[in-house]
């Protein structure tokens, strides 16, 4: 083996151990600093974000939420809304190794009829839906803000596509706050 070759293969070597994991953060409202990429709500005119619905029984604190911001919906099967919207989503794109949401929670807010649970089915690069459910905590009356909703690790370092659905049968409260993903930075 020439020197050249050498010196050459062991560049290569070295420049490979040279990488490690990083969290990055996709935020509701800013995206990912990093790549650029935002989060995409559908129907846009169902989501809003802090101050933006003043007759909205459930009134989150944006200065609880990650750097200030939220979008909320509320899904709501079974009223003359959800004909027009039969579900509403969020998505959003990452390369990573995995992948963890947080949402803020309703808890007892004090109003008969509210809707305060959260349901979503989850959907990693069209694979199967996953159903996640959490029920509001009846003891307390705050909201509960930066809460672990849903996560996944030991993913392939590639390109993924998140999308949280609100559907099907049972009403449900969605605030999204941010995605938390691990990557790999190379050196």
């Amino acid at each position: 083996m020439t020197r050249a070759l050498q010196v050459t293969l062991f560049f290569v070597a070295f420049k490979a151990t040279l990488a490690t994991l990083v969290n990055r953060t996709i935020d509701d409202t800013i995206g990912d600093l990093r790549t650029g990429k935002g989060v995409s709500y559908s129907p846009a005119g169902a989501w809003t974000g802090p101050g933006q619905c003043p007759a909205c029984w459930i009134q989150p604190d944006a200065t609880l939420a990650h750097n200030g911001t939220f979008m909320e919906t509320s899904y709501l099967p079974g009223t003359e809304l959800a004909e027009r919207v039969p579900e509403v989503s969020l998505s959003l794109e990452f390369r990573g190794t995995a992948i963890y949401v947080f949402f803020t929670y309703a808890n007892d807010i004090g109003r008969s009829g509210a809707t305060t649970r959260t349901e979503c089915d989850i959907v990693l690069d069209n694979g199967s839906p996953v159903n996640i459910q959490r029920e509001p905590d009846m003891s307390i009356t705050e909201l509960s803000y930066q809460q672990l909703f849903w996560h996944r690790t030991g993913l392939e370092d590639k390109d993924h596509t998140l999308v949280i659905h609100g559907r099907g049968p049972r009403r449900s409260y969605i605030n999204f706050d941010y995605a938390l993903y691990t990557t790999t930075l190379l050196f």
